[in-house]
């Protein structure tokens, strides 16, 4: 009888559904449950830093890329990328060693920098250049030009 009310039961809650609940999608502003419009949207962007412990010129470029953060804030993304290039090497007064197998990657993707410190940004190969690649210098002119960019999607 144990059984057969086990079974039963088993039938009875294999054949009842749960009510699907559909996620709630809010906008970036806080307190905003709703999408944010198109008019409303900040556009991102992306700079990829390639630097290494042995380069005597990527503190400046550090310091540009802090600069850079202070100006856009969240609207900009850096990273830094330490690859198996010659800068990056580690040396007996080094206490780690930040190269990765990403980094070789990315350094072999983006067309490795022709010195150092250099950078991408969002992927981009600007109007009149041949390399995705860019020196310091150039850096803050092309964030302002893709941030003044509207964004496609949010």
């Amino acid at each position: 009888m144990n059984r057969l009310l086990f079974f039963l039961t088993l039938i009875v809650f294999s054949f009842s559904a749960c009510e699907e609940i559909p996620p709630l999608v809010t906008g970036s502003t806080p307190g905003n449950t709703g999408p944010t419009p198109p008019s409303d949207q900040l556009r991102q962007v992306v700079i990829e830093e390639f630097t290494g412990v042995a380069c005597v010129q990527c503190p400046s470029g550090s310091a540009i890329i802090r600069d850079l953060v202070a100006i856009h804030g969240q609207q900009l993304i850096a990273i830094s990328i330490h690859s198996s290039e010659n800068f990056s090497v580690t040396t007996p007064h080094n206490q780690y060693d930040f190269r990765t197998v990403e980094g070789d990657a990315l350094n072999n993707y983006l067309g490795g920098p022709l010195g150092f410190p250099s950078a991408v940004v969002n992927r981009k190969l600007f109007d009149g250049r041949s390399s995705l690649q860019l020196g310091k210098n150039e850096w803050p002119g092309f964030v302002a030009e893709e941030k003044a960019i509207r964004p496609k999607l949010n």
